[in-house]
Parts: structure tokens; sequence; C-alpha cells
């Protein structure tokens, strides 16, 4: 039994001759373009009798609203797990097969990593490959892991120490403006 969104689609078929089904999520990720305009996304999937396939529609609207949906900005033949908007409003988005960054009418793959999640923060866009968060500039150079402090791959502040930095070896932990210090102590164990 199929889902009451699903519609036959019935002058189409896949290359076997079986009818192709339809369904559209109304609502994918939306994110905040430049000045008042939202960048918003449908979901499109189209059932064979084998396959699911996936595309997205990206659009661009107004905050204002509209009752009417605004003619497509492009499609992706692929689901995108999630995207951002730059502050020239370029669209970085990600896919299972990397992640792409869409400028006017062109599309350019910045890397080849699945990506689950992304945020475009300054000149860095910071995405989920879905082990680890990384980093890389807005054209996609200078690929980095992002260090997890929970994983104890982080770098720790002078005089911390162990997995996750919780350690002041001879010293005492002392704070200022929430920053920790580690603070070096005397044999008496004063500062």
């Amino acid at each position: 039994m199929k889902s009451p969104d699903i519609q036959e689609l019935s002058d189409k078929q896949d290359l076997s001759g079986n009818r192709l089904y339809n369904s559209t999520i109304p609502c994918g990720p939306v994110r905040r373009g430049i000045n008042t305009e939202i960048i918003f996304t449908t979901i499109n999937r189209t059932y064979t009798q084998t396959d699911i396939l996936y595309s997205t529609t990206f659009y661009r609207g107004s905050v204002t609203g509209s009752t009417t949906l605004p003619a497509p900005l492009f499609t992706v033949n692929s689901l995108v797990n999630d995207f951002d908007v730059d502050s020239t409003g370029a669209i970085i988005y990600g896919t299972s097969s990397g992640l792409f960054k869409r400028v006017g009418a062109t599309s350019t793959k910045l890397n080849s990593e699945s990506v689950t999640g992304v945020q475009v923060l300054g000149q860095k866009i910071f995405y989920n490959n879905g082990v680890t968060i990384r980093s890389a500039a807005l054209d996609g150079s200078g690929v980095a892991t992002v260090p997890q402090p929970t994983t104890g791959t982080c770098t720790c502040r002078a005089g911390f120490s162990e997995s996750n930095c919780q350690t002041c070896r001879n010293g005492q932990v002392q704070w200022n403006n929430g920053i920790p210090s580690c603070v070096p102590v005397d044999s008496n164990g004063v500062p």
C-alpha cells in the first residue's frame, strides 16, 4: 500500500515499462538568504519497481510571504541533506556524493565526502561528514577536521593535560572571564 502523498505518474514509465510513482515533500530545509529573502527546498521522490529516486529543488522567496510558489532556482538530482547561504548569496549544499557551491547557474563540486550537515560562518564552511565535523574555505580548499574536545583530539591550553584537557598538573585552575588557566603553585600550594 502506497502512502497517501504518492501519486501515480500514469504517463511515465521506467526503462522496463514499470509505472513510476511520485511524491513531493513540500518543505525541506529553509535558510535565510540576503536581506529579506529565504531559500527553501522541496524534495521529490520518484518510486520505481526497484528504487526510490530523489531530487531537490531550490527556491528563493521573501520572508514577507506569498501565496504562490516562486519559480525554481535549480534542481539537484539527489537528496540534499542540508545547505546554507554565504554572504554573497551563494548556496553551499551537501549530498551523499559531496559538498557543492552554487553561484548563479553553476554548481561546483568542492569535495566528494558524504555531507549530512552544512553551516557557513564568515569565510568558512563547516560540515559534518557523518563521522567528524570538517571545515574548509568557501572555495573548498584547506579542508581540516575540527577538533572535538569529547574525543580527546583537541589541543590543551598551557598547563592542562589528559584526554579532555581536564587536569591541571602542578597547578591550580583559576578562571578569568569564563576562561580557565592552569596557574603553577609553589611547594606550599600557593599560586
